[in-house]
Order: structure tokens, then C-alpha cells, then sequence
């Protein structure tokens, strides 16, 4: 049980540092699972659980910052970057006539 919560927390910590949201929730998924089967589980300990739950708060966090940087920062653009392959700009699908 506890194995388990570590080893989902250090996908989520990995994951949020890389800004790897598809990733993150998935780590965050696993957290989830081994943290309910923690807190059914008889011999639950309440440091680790505590401490998962202070991860995911911190993962959280990281991705809500990361994720609001990523949109000014594409906001900011003018153009598509690169990764977005070969786009052209659109044209307007509306036209206004004088």
C-alpha cells in the first residue's frame, strides 16, 4: 500500500515538473486508487496518507501554474509555434463590408 502511494506520487512529481498533464493524470489516477485502498486498509497509516494528500495539493498547484503559463503565453503569440506543424493563418470565416 504504501509502495504504491510512493510510486504514483513520484509519477505525479515527475510528471507535473514536466508539465506532461496527460501523464499527470494518469500518476494522479494511480494516487487516487492507492489512496482509497489505503484508507479502507486496516493497518492504514496516517503520516503516509497525509503526506499523499499534501502531494496531490503540490501537484496540483504546480500544473494550475504551469498550465496558466502555458495560455498568456500562447495568448501572447502572433503565430502558431512551430510544433503546431505547417499552419497557415485562417482566414475569417465572417467578412464585414463597408
Amino acid at each position: 500500500m504504501r509502495e504504491q502511494i510512493r510510486e504514483a506520487q513520484g509519477r505525479l512529481r515527475e510528471a507535473a515538473a514536466s508539465a506532461d498533464y496527460a501523464r499527470a493524470r494518469r500518476a494522479l489516477e494511480d494516487l487516487r486508487v492507492a489512496f482509497e485502498e489505503a484508507v479502507g486498509s486496516p493497518e492504514a497509516d496516517e503520516d503516509a496518507l497525509a503526506e499523499a494528500l499534501r502531494e496531490i495539493e503540490q501537484a496540483r498547484r504546480l500544473i494550475l501554474a504551469a498550465r496558466t503559463h502555458d495560455a498568456a503565453r500562447l495568448a501572447r503569440m502572433k503565430k502558431p509555434p512551430a510544433e503546431y506543424g505547417n499552419v497557415g493563418a485562417a482566414s475569417p470565416s465572417i467578412r464585414l463590408e463597408a
